[in-house]
């Protein structure tokens, strides 16, 4: 059986005695009305190292003595238990545990000191950092209270950290290997659940940058140097805005404006190209009702073919070809005020004018023109022969 030597401090008072119980339950007697308090015992092992044991005493109901069943700290050789009597590792905690001040773990080094905001250093690289406005996770940087410029450990690693700001929003930031400040790429969740890539701040539900963005409101669209505001959609800063909208009714809408101060508001109504959930076509319009193509303003071209004209008018020619008289034209324009199968002004007012049929029409009045003009000159012909 293993033989221990205690010696035990209370408050002035050796007390020497030899016990032949585990270490962690001793008892000791009433002695000399003496009043007991936490003691320190050390014990030495035949042919062992010296252990050292500070424990917690508990009154004993049977012997009248205090039992130290509560060990606090123990040292035997290398290791150290808190809580335990068997520290199985160099630093071995048997419950929890409560530390005010700096931690570094598995480096030597005593630069992270000046840092009075870092809390934990792990190796040479890992940091947190305990700031007022977030708490910090990083890699190869370091933070200072009233500076939101971050610092390099290392010039010649690259850097990262995720940052959980006070105000709920998180950033995971990156930055490469560089003798310079660090200037950090931001992604970024806010509060509101929006999200940004290369932003610590999205005015949308997805942001790149500080002018892409990508709404989720009643009107879904992905804009540049536009977000949407109470008044409306607005600049986010001085320049040019454009957009890609996509309507609940399916249609697709490129929008542009011009270029204005940040905050103003973006008007794409005229400066747009719509393309219908059926197909159409709209530019500057996005009512395209049932044309393929709707353009509301003026159309340049070097050259329009158009297919598909109907009945060219060749069949004037023909023998049998019904060609009213000069005095049949002349009772039907005086009586409609215009020409036979041309369209009227009501018409064209309130349907528009068909192009291609328009050019066919208006060749049929060319060719019954030649008509009438052959036919006058046959007549002017034989009254010179008279």
């Amino acid at each position: 059986m293993k033989k221990y030597l205690i010696f035990s401090f209370i408050w002035g008072i050796l007390f020497v005695n030899g016990f032949s119980q585990q270490p962690n339950y001793l008892t000791l007697p009433v002695s000399q009305n003496v009043e007991y308090r936490p003691s320190i015992s050390f014990f030495h092992e035949s042919n062992s190292i010296l252990d050292t044991l500070i424990a917690l005493p508990k009154p004993d109901a049977i012997t009248g003595g205090f039992t130290y069943i509560h060990p606090v700290l123990t040292l035997t050789g290398s290791n150290v238990g808190i809580g335990t009597t068997l520290p199985k590792q160099r630093l071995h905690v048997n419950g929890n545990g409560l530390l005010s001040g700096q931690l570094a773990v598995g480096t030597t080094t005593t630069n992270f000191q000046s840092y009075h905001a870092l809390k934990l250093l792990l190796g040479n690289h890992w940091t947190f950092f305990d700031l007022t406005r977030a708490k910090i996770l990083g890699y190869n940087c370091h933070f200072w209270e009233q500076d939101e410029q971050a610092g390099r450990i290392d010039r010649t690693r690259a850097s990262s950290a995720m940052m959980m700001n006070q105000d709920g929003s998180i950033n995971i930031c990156t930055a490469p290997a560089s003798s310079s400040p660090i200037a950090w790429n931001y992604f970024t969740m806010s509060n509101n659940g929006y999200v940004g890539i290369g932003t610590r701040s999205p005015s949308e539900r997805f942001q790149i940058g500080n002018i892409w963005t990508f709404h989720d409101g009643e009107t879904k669209y992905i804009g540049r140097n536009v977000t949407y505001t109470s008044l409306g959609d607005a600049r986010i800063e001085q320049g040019f805005a454009s957009m890609i909208r996509f309507d609940d009714s399916g249609s697709i809408t490129l929008g542009t404006a011009g270029s204005d101060i940040a905050g103003s508001l973006v008007d794409i109504a005229r400066k747009n190209i719509t393309l219908a959930a059926n197909g159409n076509v709209g530019i500057g319009t996005t009512n395209t009702q049932t044309y393929k193509l709707a353009v509301k303003g003026i159309i340049g071209a070097e050259k329009i073919i158009l297919e598909n004209t109907g009945n060219w008018p060749d069949y004037v020619f023909e023998p049998d070809y019904n060609l009213m008289s000069i005095g049949e034209l002349e009772e039907f324009i005086n009586e409609n005020k215009h020409l036979p199968n041309i369209p009227n002004k009501e018409d064209i007012s309130n349907i528009g004018q068909d192009v291609g049929e328009i050019n066919r029409l208006l060749l049929e009045k060319i060719e019954e023109l030649t008509l009438y003009i052959i036919q006058q000159q046959k007549e002017i012909d034989e009254l010179k022969r008279r």
